[in-house]
């Protein structure tokens, strides 16, 4: 082992009080300079830092801090082999990776490649051409869709990209119901189809989407019962080892039960739990992945569906890609889809043309707490107005989807706990609520932690009503339609729900977003945050806060490195 210096450590303490790097960080460096040198140490934690961050990998030029005592140089990480070495950093050309990360990826990448070569069973042209006329009546033909179908039908990857309100639900009903008539003309067995979310809450839309999309198919019978009737989290299919995260009862060993696995919000997906997923997928099964990769990337690391979708059409993976870009969630020339579109292009000169009209409200508060801004709270009382009233625990919950306050952090006076705390007592003003300690009637709250016991789930929302005893007890909407109540001193950590971060409302939409723009420019505060905020709006978006800020956001664009993309060229 070699003994490290006191400059080494000096620069670690100095990373650390700079706050570049994390404990862990330095903690990684530490351990692994005695056996790999102070410079590859270094180089290790530095990695792990911008890990945190969400690349996945590092360039070598941005890594190498060249004329600084200890640091690697580029010629040294340059000259470590590319692949497995059996070092804690891997070169991938001009990548470096921990290893760990990189054998994530190379599997990932294994995985992506074999099930895009698959073979299917030869397609009954004929019964296709049937079935799309059937599922698309000509009144809303769309050749986007009808051409994901084919896709879908003749291979066994098809990855589904668009933005909100494209028909993405609507088109994989369809892919589903043209690929069990295949199967039954064919004479097999209808598939066993399994349908997969990130978070609880959009598997709940994901369902009743499902639902919704029903009762429009013009099919027989057996092809309806064999469609999936509800959805389920990925973590509560893949069933977690204990309390762990990252390890699954269902692996390669014993995989999955299901012939299609469709996943939708994948953007949220982080890299190690898309490899999970992936590799507890049997292998005959069809898959189809589904999201919008202009949204905000998964909070753990790596940016999986835009790598995906960033690969040529010519690639083999690259072909699997079926994109739908006409959106019917919003008018056309709308205020809600101006702003999303001129945020997703950056157009300063948009964005300073941007006035309000039925779907779009500016609330400048040039600087002024919202909490105390008389204008604010009255705009936040009247969006919440209908919950507040709302009678029953039914009633509450729909009211609950009507509005929602999105802010980009947690902490400081335009953050989740301070607006929560503000709509609480603008409500109780009005005599709508009567907040106190605890729980109180009509709380909302969001489930902050998995609890497989109680079946409830990291982003549930519910609401806290009393019930025909009148104790309190906390009702949330079952995946069948129906409600489902709990003692409170069962529910797992929680926290009240008037605010969220945008992160939290992915998978999400909301008649009314009120969007609580940061006072000054913040890191996090980029064009995936603003485009996913504006677009869980459904009928209106009342922007809080500078124009400025919408423009910073709009030309913040942190698109995360990662070694996915030159993976999958090789």
């Amino acid at each position: 082992m070699i003994e490290v210096s006191q400059s080494f450590l000096d620069a670690l303490s100095t990373l650390r009080s700079d706050g570049d790097w994390q404990a862990f960080d330095a903690a990684l460096a530490r351990s692994l300079a005695p056996h790999t040198g102070e410079a590859l140490g270094l180089a290790a934690g530095a990695i792990s830092a911008r890990l945190r961050a969400g690349d996945t990998a590092v360039a070598i030029t941005d890594l190498a801090e060249a004329g600084r005592p200890l640091w690697p140089t580029p010629d040294q990480l340059m000259a470590l082999p590319e692949g497995p070495s059996g070092q804690p950093v891997e070169r991938l050309g001009p990548l470096v990776q921990l290893a760990r990360v990189a054998e994530h990826e190379r599997t990932l990448c294994d995985l992506l490649l074999t099930r895009a070569a698959a073979e299917v069973p030869v397609v009954d042209a004929g019964l296709l051409d049937d079935a799309l006329h059937r599922l698309f009546p000509p009144a809303w033909r769309n050749e986007q869709q009808e051409a994901a179908v084919r896709a879908f039908v003749g291979s066994a990857l098809t990855i589904l990209a668009g933005g909100p309100g494209t028909g993405k639900t609507t088109t994989v009903v369809r892919m589903l119901a043209a690929h069990i008539e295949q199967e039954l003309e064919a004479g097999r067995p209808a598939p066993e189809i399994l349908v997969l979310a990130p978070t609880g809450k959009a598997a709940a839309r994901l369902s009743e989407s499902i639902a919704a999309q029903r009762g429009a198919l013009e099919v027989q019978p057996e092809v309806l019962q064999a469609l999936p009737s509800e959805a389920s989290t990925v973590h509560r299919a893949l069933k977690p080892a204990d309390d762990w995260l990252v390890r699954f009862r269902r692996d390669r060993s014993s995989p999955l039960v299901a012939d299609v696995v469709v996943v939708d919000e994948v953007s949220m997906l982080d890299l190690v739990l898309f490899r999970r997923l992936m590799e507890a997928i049997p292998a005959h099964a069809r898959v189809v992945l589904i999201g919008d990769p202009d949204q905000l990337p998964s909070v753990g690391g790596g940016a999986v569906l835009e790598d995906l979708t960033g690969l040529a059409s010519s690639h083999a993976v690259g072909r699997r890609v079926a994109r739908l870009t006409e959106s019917r969630r919003f008018a056309k020339g709308g205020g809600i889809a101006t702003i999303a579109q001129a945020v997703l292009t950056a157009d300063a000169e948009a964005i300073a043309d941007l006035s309000d009209d039925a779907e779009l409200t500016f609330l400048a508060t040039d600087g002024r707490d919202p909490r105390h801004d008389d204008a604010s709270l009255r705009t936040l009382v009247e969006a919440f107005r209908p919950f507040a009233e709302a009678a029953t625990p039914q009633a509450r919950l729909d009211g609950l989807g009507h509005a929602r306050v999105l802010c980009a952090t947690h902490k400081g006076r335009r953050g989740v706990q301070a607006l929560n705390e503000a709509v609480e007592a603008a409500l109780a003003r009005e005599g709508l609520l009567q907040p106190r300690e605890g729980l109180y009637d009509g709380q909302p709250i969001m489930i902050q932690q998995n609890d497989y016991a109680v079946d409830l789930y990291n982003g549930d929302v519910g609401v806290i009503c009393r019930g025909d005893d009148g104790t309190l007890r906390a009702w949330f909407q079952s995946p069948s339609g129906g409600l489902r109540s709990l003692a409170p001193g069962r529910l797992p950590a929680f926290d009240t729900v008037f605010a969220m971060t945008v992160h939290k409302s992915q998978g999400s939409e909301f008649r009314h977003v009120l969007w609580m723009l940061p006072d000054r420019p913040l890191p996090l505060l980029d064009r995936g945050l603003a485009y996913t905020a504006i677009t869980r709006a459904r009928e209106h978006l009342t922007v809080f806060g500078a124009r400025q800020m919408v423009l910073h956001a709009a030309m913040a664009r942190q698109r995360r490195v990662s070694g996915i993309p030159s993976r999958l060229s090789r």
